[in-house]
């Protein structure tokens, strides 16, 4: 099956009751119905989940998110904001995404939020600034673990700060990433790696997959916004 979602919905399936079961109900659940009207109630549940699980099976990518938008024209088109990111976080992460949302934000930078796998639930929503047009950060989801990209341009007129940084947040910046080898596989576009030089050493890393922060800490966000101030004038 393309999708992981597919393969839940058939294991569920089939271990989903047929709902022709003969069984008596505890007067505890019955709440005030009879014991046929809640035998009907569960039967008419049993029929829905088992219609359901077969059409996520059948054609996934029908299924699509629950909101207010999809009825507000005819031809509705959704325009995702920040919240449809910090919905799928866990309650620590959320706090992180929101305090260094408002810090960009607050610095006059526009966002734009990517919707890019459902049934993954990754969201990304990159943050630009409106008078240089350069990204300077990215905030990405994946179920509720949350990832953040800086790009650290200029990364080498500010190394001396860096280098007073605790070192796990130094090893991030050194390590992460892959060698930039400006190949044929390169995007056209692309401006080149980061170049600086740590310990002596001297790197060039990959523009796309350099300085990614994963599993943070309410901790490291004030190193994250440190960084961010060298690259937002």
């Amino acid at each position: 099956m393309k999708y992981f979602v597919q393969e839940i919905a058939r294991n569920y399936l089939r271990n989903l009751p047929d709902g022709t079961e003969e069984f008596n109900v505890h007067q505890k659940h019955l709440h005030g119905l009879s014991e046929e009207e809640f035998k009907d109630g569960y039967s008419a549940l049993i029929l829905f989940m088992r219609g359901l699980y077969a059409d996520i099976i059948k054609d996934p990518a029908s299924f699509y998110m629950m909101t207010p938008q999809l009825v507000e024209s005819e031809t509705p088109k959704i325009k995702f904001g920040i919240e449809y990111l910090y919905r799928c976080l866990n309650d620590e992460n959320r706090e992180i995404a929101k305090t260094l949302h408002d810090f960009v934000e607050g610095k006059n930078h526009k966002t734009k939020t990517l919707f890019s796998g459902f049934m993954r639930n990754i969201w990304t929503c990159s943050y630009t600034g409106i008078k240089t047009k350069k990204t300077v950060m990215s905030l990405k989801t994946q179920q509720d673990r949350l990832r953040v990209k800086l790009n650290l341009e200029n990364i080498h007129e500010y190394m001396d700060v860096i280098m007073q940084m605790p070192k796990y947040i130094r090893e991030i910046i050194r390590s992460n990433g892959d060698p930039c080898n400006r190949s044929h596989q390169c995007f056209a576009k692309c401006a080149g790696g980061f170049a600086f030089e740590m310990g002596g050493v001297a790197y060039k890393t990959c523009r796309v997959s350099a300085f990614w922060f994963n599993n943070m800490a309410a901790q490291d966000v004030p190193y994250i916004k440190k960084l961010l101030e060298f690259n937002m004038p």
